[in-house]
């Protein structure tokens, strides 16, 4: 069947679908632990998900974005040698981040009083290790352009996730420590599935020494970067926790829910533009790249603006359908988002950009500078304006690092021109 559609459609089709899949049941999953758990113990939820994402994204600059930029450029035994390594790193990667992850779960208490969060340290820490192989094996599909086992792999893990947390909602056993199980149980199936058929977990300290200095070159500012995106994408929404409390999280976090869905444009081009347009650069260069990125930023910035187009309109609606009519009250908050995720997609592409050309040191630069600006404001900006000043923050720091990007690229383009004179 997935030879079919391959043959037919390309890979294209099976990508769209496997990140259809995966965005879909996130969104389900969180819509249905909103309305059936609450909002205060979803903010709980969601703040467990902010540590995660923290790990992945550290994971993904280490690991995942070497993999699918460097491996499409290597074959034979070079492209074996480099997986081996990467493959190694995960390993040392998850064991880092299980460490980290216990350390600050077990200590949070001191910083968020009130929210027990230490009582789900073993949930957290086994959540955090289990993602993170699956995203391993997932990306490592990808890379190698095996797009029907990653598929599978997606579905085995985000299909046991909805049909359990179905079962416990039918049966009135749902609690939020139960939830967390189910996702940690339905990440390490899938990860069993993927690391005997893909052949990914390979333990080779010779290849990690030989290939190590050019994953660093490559990820040195990536590591650094991912910090700081972390901080300047998530800080005023870490606010909003610790000063607000948790209903202000989970109210947060469910506006970020719904508009969320165009996740599947975004994580799509993130598992297939970078391996495109690394090809592209590398045979007919610069000019090729830019204009292959521009359009993709051209129509997907159009279906990003229809879609939050509707969303603006029928904000209340749709949070009284998903949700219940007491979250209608939300709707400020998902419209708000909505605004935002306009930047954040204009963005993308141009960071595939700097990506690509390997000025990642570029990247480093406007997220510290995020980082710092958000630093210094984000806790008196959610004090003063409250919810609203969550999302002035998130979207003032895209446009300054946007800007920031299309600078560094107008400056590459002048000196490709001077060249070729």
């Amino acid at each position: 069947m997935l030879q079919k559609l391959r043959s037919k459609y390309g890979n294209g089709l099976i990508v769209v679908s496997d990140q259809a899949i995966v965005s879909g049941v996130n969104f389900t999953v969180s819509v249905l632990l909103a309305r059936y758990l609450g909002i205060s113990e979803f903010g709980k939820f969601g703040l467990i998900s902010l540590i995660v994402l923290f790990n992945a994204s550290l994971h993904q600059a280490l690991i995942t974005t070497p993999a699918l930029t460097l491996l499409p450029k290597k074959s034979g035994m070079v492209r074996v040698s480099l997986q081996s390594a990467l493959s190694s790193l995960n390993m040392l990667a998850i064991i880092a981040a299980i460490i980290l992850t216990t350390i600050f779960v077990t200590l949070s208490d001191l910083v968020l009083p009130g929210w027990d969060l230490s009582e789900l340290t073993v949930e957290t820490v086994l959540l955090t290790g289990s993602f993170l192989m699956h995203d391993f094996l997932r990306k490592s599909f990808f890379a190698d352009k095996k797009t029907g086992k990653a598929l599978i792999l997606d579905t085995m893990a985000y299909g046991v996730q909805i049909s359990l947390i179905t079962i416990t909602i039918i049966t009135g056993s749902l609690s939020l420590k139960l939830s967390i199980r189910i996702l940690i149980f339905s990440f390490l199936l899938a990860s069993i599935y993927g690391s005997t058929t893909g052949k990914y977990i390979r333990l080779s300290i010779k290849a990690l020494f030989i290939n190590f200095r050019e994953i660093w070159i490559f990820n040195r500012w990536l590591i650094a970067t991912s910090i700081l995106q972390w901080f300047s994408g998530n800080l005023f929404v870490l606010a909003a926790g610790s000063i607000l409390g948790p209903i202000a999280l989970g109210s947060v976090r469910i506006g970020q829910n719904v508009i969320g869905v165009l996740n599947v444009i975004f994580l799509a081009l993130e598992n297939r533009v970078p391996v495109s347009a690394s090809l592209i650069y590398t045979r007919n260069g610069f000019n090729s790249l830019i204009k292959y990125l521009l359009r993709i930023e051209y129509k997907g910035l159009l279906i990003t603006i229809l879609f939050v187009g509707g969303i603006f309109l029928f904000a209340g609606d749709i949070l009284d359908i998903l949700y219940g009519v007491e979250f209608s009250q939300y709707a400020y908050i998902l419209q708000g988002f909505g605004i935002l995720y306009i930047f954040v997609f204009t963005g993308i592409p141009v960071r595939f950009a700097l990506r690509t050309m390997q000025l990642t040191r570029e990247i480093f630069i406007s997220y510290l500078l995020t980082a710092i600006i958000s630093i210094c404001v984000a806790f008196p900006v959610v004090r003063s304006f409250e919810i609203y000043g969550v999302v002035i923050g998130m979207m003032a720091m895209q446009i300054i690092m946007t800007s920031w990007y299309l600078i560094v690229i107008f400056r590459k383009s002048k000196s490709q021109l001077s060249l070729t004179k």
